[in-house]
């Protein structure tokens, strides 16, 4: 058995994945370094202030990508499309 309880070795694990898996940008940063221009409502923002790997701030980070916003940007170029035929 191992000398730790289940719940260090836990939040330990969830720990080192978070660090492996996330580089951490806020929108501009993001926005620079892929060439976009999409605005706050593209993507799922932190709750807290976290440093921006980018600009070295502290700001609301990128956590994911919103669906609903690349889903409704879709819709309409696709209806737009069949409109102006």
């Amino acid at each position: 058995m191992s000398e730790f309880p289940i719940e260090f070795r836990v939040k330990l694990t969830y720990n080192l994945k978070e660090v492996i898996c996330m580089a951490e940008f806020c929108v501009s940063c993001w926005n620079e370094l892929n060439e976009t221009d999409y605005p706050e409502e593209a993507y799922i923002l932190s709750w807290d202030y976290e440093l921006c790997e980018g600009c070295r701030e502290y700001k609301r980070v990128i956590i994911a990508r919103s669906k609903c916003y690349f889903l409704r940007m879709l819709v309409n170029r696709c209806f737009h499309r069949k409109r102006a035929r």
